[in-house]
């Protein structure tokens, strides 16, 4: 198996969430409406990683649908949502964005100021806490000399 599960908690009003990471697909998020995850780990950890692993053979398109499809078909719990880890790029993001301010030897709220934002959404952005448009983040970019652009994975940063 190349999945692995990362944890199994509880979140808001008795719902769970499953993390798992695997090779291709990065760190995917499940969401399920009740604890039944945490109260059977070792069981929808292995249904989870088995059928991820199928997923990917399969190079199937909507993981979602797959994975509901599939734990329903064992007698599982159907998952509310799932999909990739946004967190993970917000934080990337927000951790790029201190960076090169930190480099031009900019403080937040210079660059709050010069992005049109508040220095409090600015501090929640490079935190990762908060996810901006693509209207204000083509503002950030501008106000650090910068210009938004699609680059290659695991590429230049």
């Amino acid at each position: 198996m190349e999945t692995k599960i990362l944890s199994i908690q509880e979140a808001k009003n008795g719902t769970s969430q499953v993390r798992v990471e695997h090779p291709q697909c990065g760190i995917l998020i499940i969401g399920f409406s009740s604890t039944m995850p945490l109260l059977c780990e070792k069981d929808y950890s292995q249904a989870i990683c088995t059928i991820t692993d199928n997923f990917i053979k399969l190079e199937r398109d909507d993981y979602f649908n797959y994975l509901s499809h599939q734990l329903l078909a064992y007698g599982y719990e159907k998952p509310m949502y799932a999909g990739p880890d946004r967190n993970i790029d917000r934080e990337r993001i927000g951790h790029r964005i201190k960076t090169l301010r930190e480099e031009k030897q900019m403080d937040a709220k210079t660059l709050a100021q010069k992005a049109g934002i508040t220095p409090a959404n600015m501090s929640r952005i490079e935190q990762g806490k908060y996810s901006p448009g693509l209207d204000i983040l083509c503002r950030i970019a501008s106000a650090l000399g910068m210009q938004l652009d699609f680059v290659k994975k695991g590429g230049a940063q």
